[in-house]
């Protein structure tokens, strides 16, 4: 059963620190209500996580999660060379300018290093791991994470899964649509919505991982089934040094976020992913619209404005299916999704089923004049 602390209770800051690995730096114990990443957001009894932004340092924003009733902080400081945690009291060489965490409201403020890695194990140990009996789809790259996610959502649902489904367009929990902020939402919503979700009994999870996510570790503390890549093409160049580096974003998701057992589905046509194949130790299964050798490769396609007819050959035998997306950009997301589909073992049926009526909102809609 979840944890719910506003239904079974608190939980004591010393019992959150040990379930999630950390090192406790405090002297005094206390009740924790939630875990809070934004300072706006917080209410009382709930701890706050400052973190170093690229742009703003968590620690300006302390003292307003301090006064709206946080009654523990953990303060990210990247400049800090110790890797142990310290009582900020302690350290006089980082002197902090805010005279709120030098009275003695700060006596509840520990000093981390690398925290953003660990707000996941934290939110783990809190909701008691939502995830961790979901069917988990990650899909990354440049181009289709969108479509490609709504694919996977709805061959789950055909498989008979509950999903939770997180994306550009929208977060849907279950039967519940909401409105969606980022592509990959923060650890806070992140885990927030896949409490929500496993209260709901969902059981399986497919979302969009985005580079700038994997960049800052929004995700870390869910591990996948199976992650998907699609492609990689000139992206994100404002927040990436170079294209090397955006690669390597993309990079992680294999190599930190992928189970032992887990598959990564990738795309062959693509030089992107066949690096990563050949850079990782990974069980695989590959798709190709037949410029290269894959596991699922298309052998026929036929593409109108009412929809796509398209055939693959797996094993040896050809599978034959049809989809309301249309254009020749989305048979790449199709063939991902089918590859997705095989790989969970799902008959060709279901995996029909699955990918037939699903249509993309603003994503090569149809759209008719009156005549």
């Amino acid at each position: 059963m979840l944890f719910n602390p506003w239904v079974d209770g608190l939980m004591q800051l010393f019992k959150l620190l040990q379930l999630a690995g950390l090192e406790n730096p405090f002297s005094e114990d206390m009740d924790i209500r939630d875990i809070c990443i934004d300072s706006r957001n917080v209410m009382p009894g709930d701890l706050f996580i400052a973190l170093q932004g690229s742009k703003e340092d968590g620690s300006q924003f302390i003292e307003e999660a301090l006064v709206r009733g946080a009654v523990a902080v953990l303060w990210e400081n990247g400049e800090n060379p110790n890797p142990n945690p310290y009582q900020i009291q302690k350290h006089n060489q980082n002197p902090i300018k805010n005279p709120i965490l030098t009275n003695g409201m700060g006596r509840n403020i520990g000093l981390y290093t690398s925290l953003r890695s660990k707000i996941g194990s934290l939110y783990n140990a809190l909701y008691q791991n939502p995830a961790e009996k979901m069917l988990s789809i990650a899909v990354t790259g440049t181009n289709g994470k969108s479509t490609i996610t709504k694919l996977a959502a709805s061959l789950l649902e055909a498989s008979g899964k509950k999903v939770i489904a997180l994306g550009t367009i929208d977060y849907q929990i279950g039967n519940e649509i909401k409105s969606s902020a980022l592509t990959t939402p923060g650890p806070d919503t992140f885990f927030g919505m896949l409490r929500e979700g496993a209260k709901q009994n969902c059981d399986a999870l497919a979302m969009e991982v985005s580079s700038h996510a994997l960049s800052q570790d929004r995700i870390a503390g869910v591990k996948f089934s199976r992650a998907i890549f699609t492609n990689l093409t000139l992206d994100h160049m404002d927040y990436h040094i170079d294209f090397e580096n955006y690669f390597q974003a993309k990079k992680k998701l294999f190599s930190q976020y992928l189970k032992a057992d887990g598959i990564a589905i990738l795309n062959a046509d693509s030089e992107y992913g066949i690096r990563l194949s050949r850079e990782l130790e990974l069980s695989t299964m590959t798709f190709s619209q037949g410029l290269e050798k894959a596991d699922v490769v298309l052998i026929d396609s036929r593409l109108t404005l009412s929809g796509s007819d398209f055939a693959v050959e797996y094993r040896g035998e050809t599978h034959r299916f049809h989809s309301l997306l249309i254009g020749s950009i989305n048979l790449e997301n199709l063939l991902a999704a089918v590859t997705l589909g095989f790989s969970l073992g799902l008959n060709p049926s279901t995996i029909a089923q699955g990918i037939a009526q699903v249509t993309v909102l603003g994503r090569n809609q149809v759209f008719s004049l009156p005549e």
